[in-house]
């Protein structure tokens, strides 16, 4: 989905555990949020980049949030709001997590 640089999207994101995760499953994810690119050359699944600034709300279990350097776990309530940068969003629990993202 292309975004409008000056518009805005809201959508709910469900982060399968990591176990049940493949690279092609993150790549297919990632076409249909936003136009992001795969860092085929990060050790992290899923680490993208985006132009977007994002806004990313846990509302069930947790997901983690990677960055170029260094790693949060955000549990329910917990907000970030991050842009232009290389990012992925594990969830290490064993249940699926949601998250709206906008």
């Amino acid at each position: 989905m292309a975004r409008n640089p000056s518009g805005a999207v809201f959508q709910i994101v469900e982060f399968p555990p990591n176990e049940n995760l493949r690279e092609a499953d993150i790549g297919d994810a990632l076409e249909k949020m936003h136009s992001g690119a795969l860092d085929a050359d990060s050790d992290t699944a899923g680490m993208h980049y985006t132009r977007t600034t994002d806004y990313a709300i846990v509302i069930s279990v947790e997901v983690w949030a990677v960055m170029e350097e260094g790693e949060t776990k955000m549990e329910v309530g917990d907000v970030l709001v991050r842009c232009g940068t290389n990012h992925a969003w594990p969830n290490r629990s064993d249940k699926p997590s949601r998250s709206p993202f906008c």
